[in-house]
């Protein structure tokens, strides 16, 4: 069995004239037709080929049990992870799973809780900085020696911008605002 899925999507000569294009001044020379549709080689290298970067994809996914990381991994992630090293996830999902696959609609990861505690760990971050510039530019403008600066960078006026914005990061609507981003990471368990 040769896992040629893991090639993905492929790079189209069009895509490869645009962008490499930029880069390159005769791209076609770099990225030769056999490289833009590798399933063209000698089957045995690309079948070769195809096991290196599947025994790749293995290799670096157990790192990340090894070194405890794939704790910080959200749900779909890990199980591509335990699939990329194991060949199957916890719950015995393949690349070919519905399950496994429906994990990485937009549907599911908008209704997951994993992902709404990123939208929460975001807005407590953005509440949180914002706390602390509103805090630091008071600092400033309370110290005397700061008086002409204070009045010259309208410090007063920005006090007021900084406090509209607080308001606006804490209220739920700004919650909502954050769907569909990748919100925060919300805690890490290394």
């Amino acid at each position: 069995m040769i896992p040629a899925s893991r090639l993905g999507y492929r790079m189209t000569g069009k895509f490869m004239r645009m962008f490499f294009g930029r880069i390159f001044l005769h791209p076609d020379t770099i990225f030769t037709p056999e490289m833009l549709r590798p399933e063209l080689q000698d089957p045995r290298v690309f079948a070769d080929s195809v096991r290196v970067i599947a025994a790749t994809h293995a290799r670096v996914a157990k790192a990340y049990f090894a070194d405890g990381t794939v704790g910080l991994a959200v749900p779909p992630i890990r199980a591509l992870l335990e699939i990329m090293a194991h060949g199957a996830s916890a719950e015995g999902w393949t690349l070919e799973s519905a399950e496994l696959r429906g994990m990485f609609t937009r549907e599911s990861v908008l209704a997951a809780d994993w992902y709404a505690a990123r939208l929460d760990a975001k807005q407590a971050e953005d509440i949180r900085r914002c706390e602390a510039a509103l805090a630091h530019l008071q600092e400033f403008i309370d110290d005397p020696r700061n008086e002409s600066a204070a009045a010259e960078i309208g410090a007063d006026q920005r006090i007021a911008e900084s406090r509209a914005y607080l308001e606006k990061v804490s209220a739920p609507s700004y919650r909502q605002l954050l769907v569909g981003t990748l919100g925060r990471q919300a805690e890490f368990r290394l």
